[in-house]
């Protein structure tokens, strides 16, 4: 039952995560029909943009300990188990590492546009997602905790 409960809180951080990547348009409501179509299950939430940082998830009422906010079935989560059921599964394990099959496995999704099951998702991931490696000395600086 706790890993159970471990997997649900890991999946909704990560869902939850993306959701801040969300743009108000066609996509992102197309995205929440597909959500509804596949058995995932939300209430008293909003998606909201914050200032400065983008978009994310607000609760429309105060939040009880056992109240339901989200709930996304595995089949909607991209994940190992997601690259295993599918049907190239022989390609994506020649590649070294799981890494590296998902992103494989994600660039096939993407290239796939409307005849993926998953397009929905794919098509509201950022285009451009920043890598510290690639930051400026300036841009590292502005993620300091001040002191």
């Amino acid at each position: 039952k706790e890993k159970k409960k471990m997997m649900t809180f890991t999946i909704l951080f990560v869902f939850l995560s993306f959701l801040s990547s969300l743009v108000t348009s066609t996509k992102s409501i197309e995205f929440l029909s597909w959500l509804s179509k596949n058995g995932a299950k939300h209430e008293n939430i909003v998606i909201q943009k914050f200032a400065g940082m983008g978009y994310g998830v607000v609760p429309t009422k105060n939040i009880n300990k056992n109240d339901l906010l989200l709930e996304i079935p595995k089949k909607l989560v991209l994940c190992r188990d997601t690259l295993e059921k599918d049907s190239n599964i022989d390609l994506y394990k020649k590649f070294p590492t799981v890494d590296q099959a998902m992103v494989a496995w994600l660039l096939t999704q993407k290239i796939l546009k409307n005849e993926s099951f998953f397009e929905p998702y794919i098509s509201l991931l950022p285009k451009k997602i920043p890598v510290c490696q690639y930051f400026t000395d300036n841009e590292l600086k502005e993620q300091q905790t001040p002191k």
